[in-house]
């Protein structure tokens, strides 16, 4: 689930009419989903996933 979820919001970062606002939100989102799978010990895209520090992403 958690990894459907870290793809869907890759994907929306590949759109290129939203916002700052929301691509802000999207990469905080990433980060999250990303910490979470990297919680139950797998890895994203070959490497294990870390958060960001969602104040690097703030606008």
């Amino acid at each position: 689930m958690w990894q459907g979820i870290h793809e869907q919001h890759r994907e929306m970062l590949e759109l290129d009419d939203l916002g700052p606002v929301t691509n802000a939100r999207i990469r905080r989102d990433l980060a999250l989903s990303a910490k979470v799978i990297a919680d139950f010990g797998i890895t994203v895209n070959g490497v294990n996933a870390e958060i960001q520090s969602i104040e690097s992403n703030r606008i």
